[in-house]
Formats: structure tokens, C-alpha cells, sequence
């Protein structure tokens, strides 16, 4: 496979983007200002079909944990964060005082940005998270499941998605399969302070009072400072 480019790797400092929109996703063709000038363009789409860590086709289905450890698939997270997930929100903002057909429309560009993050980072956490609040504002409660299931099959031994997909069971009414995909969690890791807590809530709900004080305390030892149920 060939590697990115020496220049890449060293001398992107600031990238000044003009956006156009080609085939299944963006592909941008910026002006970055590298060190000494070398570069006059570049495109995500070069970047995304070049890069490393390949499970099932180039630029598609990486485990965005791997960014920790992995530097194409943190330039990835860089990308599709820049252009992408860090435009939700925005996005959902202008949304609230908009008329209802503008608004319907930034719910759909919402979800497509989501949705391309999602193909590329399955299990990209906040764009999980933010899947779940899209899906709520357009009336599709399921949609989530589709993302959560691909992400825990795809890469079963991460725990947060676990732990969020439990939690989104949970929310859903689906208490009994939420409180054992937080179980599967917390096996991977045992010291995910929002497994304990969103499992304290869970049992809560389930009126297992005893467990429910039991996995708030593990959480308060852990150090999560949210809400716990009394």
C-alpha cells in the first residue's frame, strides 16, 4: 500500500479549504502552507485512499480508537471531525430558529454528516452520541441501533460503545439487553466510570435499589462526577 507522503507527515500546519462535493462523500481540494511552500494541493480523498489499516476497503469501517496509536487513523479523526461531526451542532443550533422547512433540512444535513463519519470512524463516540439526539429530533428512535450494532460487532472488545449502546438500549425501554451490553462493558473495562454509573441509573429504573447504590459508589471511586441516582 502506498505510504502518505513524507511532506504529509511534516508539513501541514494550516489548510484553507474550498469545498466541492464528488461521488459518495466530500472531497475538498485545499490550499494547505507547508513548510516551504512544496504542496499546492491536496484532497481528503487522496488522503482517505491512502491510508493505513485497512479491514474491509480503503477509507472505510476504522476503529477510531486506534487514533491513539495510529497516526493516519488520527489525521482520519482530524478530517472527518473538521468537516464533518464538529458541524452538527452548529448546525442543530441555526435548526432551532429556523422556519420548518429550513429546519428539516439542517436535520438532514445533520444526519448525512453523521452518517459519512459513522462509514469511516464506526465507532467514533461523539458522532455516536450525536446520532442519538438527530435520530430523536427526526422521529427516528431505531435509527441509532443500526450505527451501535455495526460498531460492537466490527470492533466487540472497545468498551465505551458498548457501555453507549447499553445506555441507548436502556432509554429505549430495552432495560434488560441495556443492563448486559453494560455488563459486557464493564468486562472489557472495569474501570469505566460511565459503565458504573449508567448502570447504577439502570438499576435504578429496574427498582434494584441495593445494586443500584453499588455501582454509584464504584462510580463516585472512580471519580465521575455526574449525576447518580439518590
Amino acid at each position: 500500500m502506498n505510504k502518505i507522503p513524507l511532506y504529509l507527515m511534516l508539513g501541514i500546519v494550516l489548510v484553507a479549504v474550498n469545498g466541492s462535493h464528488i461521488s459518495e462523500g466530500r472531497v475538498w481540494k485545499p490550499t494547505p502552507i507547508l513548510f516551504g511552500g512544496i504542496l499546492d494541493w491536496q484532497s481528503e480523498k487522496f488522503f482517505l485512499e491512502n491510508i493505513s489499516h485497512d479491514p474491509q476497503g480503503q477509507n472505510l469501517n476504522h476503529d477510531y480508537y486506534e487514533g491513539t496509536r495510529n497516526l493516519d487513523i488520527k489525521r482520519l479523526i482530524f478530517l472527518v471531525d473538521r468537516a464533518h461531526t464538529n458541524t452538527v451542532v452548529p448546525a442543530l443550533r441555526k435548526a432551532t430558529f429556523a422556519p420548518p422547512t429550513l429546519r428539516e433540512g439542517y436535520y438532514q444535513q445533520a444526519l448525512r454528516d453523521l452518517n459519512y463519519a459513522l462509514e469511516r470512524l464506526v465507532n467514533h463516540p461523539r458522532a455516536l452520541l450525536l446520532m442519538e439526539s438527530v435520530a430523536k429530533l427526526v422521529k427516528r428512535p431505531n435509527l441509532p441501533r443500526i450505527y451501535y450494532q455495526r460498531a460492537v460487532s466490527m470492533y466487540p472488545n472497545r468498551a465505551l460503545p458498548q457501555a453507549q449502546y447499553g445506555k441507548y438500549l436502556i432509554d429505549n425501554e430495552e432495560t434488560a439487553d441495556g443492563i448486559q451490553r453494560l455488563k459486557i462493558a464493564l468486562k472489557i473495562d472495569s474501570k469505566l466510570k460511565v459503565g458504573h454509573a449508567w448502570l447504577s441509573w439502570a438499576y435504578k429504573k429496574n427498582g434494584k435499589q441495593d445494586l443500584a447504590d453499588q455501582f454509584a459508589q464504584q462510580a463516585k471511586a472512580l471519580g465521575y462526577r455526574g449525576k447518580l441516582p439518590n
